[in-house]
């Protein structure tokens, strides 16, 4: 069964790493949601993607240049509600769904692991990124479950593999990748996707054999795969 994963919540109806994008992703039956986390200046875990706070925000300066207290302040209000850049830990205690943890920065590896264990919460997440930066979360967190992302045409060299233990493979989503796919699947791990936006290319991972499919367009690829699931039986 392929199913889907939230991507930085429902960025099509609300800004993009946000609570609230988040929560209506649950709402709207997300059982995992996958998002960025980098460091401010003083060492506070945010939702963010980009190094600077400009795309969403329109602050031009690195996020790691700036007070939690500043970002914080970025935010606007919209139909009554308020959209703000959030901490770790306010997700963490907002929500109950799976969290797929891209985090961005290795200084606040120990500081995530840390709020992990004291909220109980260590086995509602899991994270995922590039081989450097899982690396460091496999120090911190042997137990971690790791999902490695992947976009090079060449697979994984098998001492990475060893070195991260990654439970799963994350591609990058590519038109015509069938021979690819099936040569990353070839390393006997389970394998995600990102980005698919389109329910047309969400069909054709799941006849490929993808687990999961990562989408900023939750709503429609859900309920594509869902319905192609039922079809089946």
């Amino acid at each position: 069964m392929t199913f889907a994963v939230a991507h930085r919540g429902l960025p099509l109806r609300l800004p993009e790493n946000t609570l609230p994008s988040i929560l209506l992703a649950e709402r709207h039956g997300a059982v995992a949601v996958e998002f960025d986390v980098r460091a401010t200046s003083d060492g506070h875990a945010v939702l963010l993607h980009d190094k600077t706070l400009a795309r969403i925000w329109g602050d031009p300066r690195p996020v790691a240049e700036a007070p939690f207290h500043e970002v914080r302040a970025l935010g606007t209000e919209r139909d009554g509600q308020k959209i703000a850049i959030p901490t770790l830990e306010e997700v963490v205690d907002a929500t109950s769904l799976t969290l797929i943890v891209d985090c961005k920065a290795a200084s606040i590896v120990a500081d995530i692991a840390e709020l992990l264990a004291n909220r109980g919460q260590r086995q509602r997440a899991r994270f995922i990124g590039e081989p450097e930066i899982l690396s460091h979360i496999r120090l911190a967190m042997p137990e971690a479950d790791i999902i490695l992302s992947w976009s090079r045409p060449e697979a994984p060299p098998a001492d990475m593999l060893d070195a991260i233990r990654p439970s799963t493979l994350n591609i990058k989503w590519e038109a015509g990748n069938e021979a690819y796919v099936a040569r990353i699947a070839s390393l006997g791990y389970p394998i995600w996707t990102y980005t698919v936006d389109d329910v047309t290319e969400a069909l054709r991972a799941r006849s490929l054999g993808i687990e999961a499919v990562i989408s900023n367009n939750f709503e429609a690829v859900s309920v594509a795969l869902r319905d192609a699931e039922a079809g089946s039986k």
